[in-house]
């Protein structure tokens, strides 16, 4: 029987980042990873933009969680020895004058410090008749490189397992868990939807929104800007694009389908070169909070289980502060701020 002071379900960005967390603040952790072909946090293209373009301000607390943000995964890098975090200033091509004439005027108002207007040759090529704005505080996070180093980290302090884990077998107790051959002071589940099978969680409102994105080779010649117009492509290097997404929350199927494809394709045809090749094309269901916020903290009954989940579509930004008040809570009992503590759906628990 193998001990650990945390048992972490799932190795998505939130399993990733908090299990680092706290082996670095001496703790043992093990890794538990579902065998899975792919999960959200793989399909993700992983953008940062801290401007929610519908009501053109700020997104949650990122004035805070951003900055924040581009200092964890910078410390990453080093400590992994990978690059993975790209600064990369992103096009919004409006739809119509109003678009245009209210992003010029937040540009030189309160999101100073994050829109441009400033023209760019390589852009002005595009049939944009209302043009375009530009969201400079944007970029990338390569979550499958990030993810990879953080299991190889792991592999290596004999920190991660492979093991589709049956919730109606763990045996909980004051003490802790116990699963398998393993025991530990206390379980996080940081499975994304998975968490959808344990119904130790059924009563949180979180649901599967499925994602498709497409791989295109060739698809413009535009690389140093992510391209936005209700749609994004996403230069990752020479050639090579990502470009996305859907947003699907009534689902027939978890596949990537045509109907998707075409969607992002005939959204981007602006942009894109007539001999453009989508060379590979996945979908994948994120775990969807009823309230857009995460859900982070102990269960309401059951001893020593506790949920870090919902980082959603921000969760580039989300993750390291959500981490850090995660860490908080598991080492020093410090609760996460209200609007992402797990608490605020008691109430659901109560009337299952």
């Amino acid at each position: 029987m193998n001990s650990y002071d945390f048992a972490l379900v799932g190795q998505g960005l939130a399993g990733s980042l908090l299990a680092m967390e706290l082996i670095r603040q001496g703790k043992s952790v093990i890794v538990v990873e579902q065998p899975a072909p792919i999960t959200a946090s793989r399909v993700a293209a992983g953008m940062f933009n801290p401007v929610v373009f519908k009501r053109l301000n700020l997104s949650w607390n990122a004035k805070e969680f951003l900055p924040l943000a581009l200092d964890y995964y910078h410390q990453l890098e080093q400590e992994l020895g990978v690059k993975c975090c790209f600064a990369m200033p992103l096009a919004r091509f409006f739809n119509d004058a109003f678009g245009a004439n209210q992003f010029a005027v937040e540009a030189d108002g309160s999101l100073l410090d994050h829109l441009s207007v400033q023209s760019y040759s390589e852009l002005d090529n595009f049939d944009a008749p209302f043009g375009y704005g530009i969201v400079t505080s944007a970029g990338y996070v390569d979550l499958n490189i990030l993810i990879d180093a953080v299991r190889d980290w792991l592999i290596s302090r004999e920190s991660w397992m492979e093991l589709k884990v049956d919730p109606n077998s763990i045996q909980f107790s004051k003490s802790g868990v116990q699963f398998e051959k393993v025991t530990a002071g206390a379980m996080i589940c940081a499975n994304g939807t998975g968490i959808l099978d344990w119904p130790q969680w059924s009563h949180l409102p979180i649901t599967r929104t499925k994602g498709q994105v497409l791989t295109i080779e060739n698809a413009t010649d535009a690389t140093g800007f992510i391209l936005n117009n209700g749609k994004f492509l996403l230069p990752v290097g020479g050639k090579t694009y990502r470009a996305g997404s859907t947003y699907e929350w009534t689902l027939d199927h978890n596949d990537p389908d045509e109907t998707g494809k075409h969607e992002i394709l005939d959204k981007l045809k602006p942009f894109l070169k007539s001999d453009h090749c989508v060379t590979h094309h996945v979908a994948g269901n994120r775990p969807t909070c009823k309230d857009r916020r995460p859900v982070l903290g102990w269960h309401p009954s059951i001893p020593r289980l506790a949920v870090f989940n919902g980082l959603g579509t921000r969760g580039v930004i989300l993750a390291p502060a959500m981490t850090l008040m995660m860490a908080n809570l598991l080492l020093s009992n410090i609760e996460p701020i209200e609007e992402a503590s797990v608490r605020r759906f008691d109430k659901y628990f109560k009337n299952n």
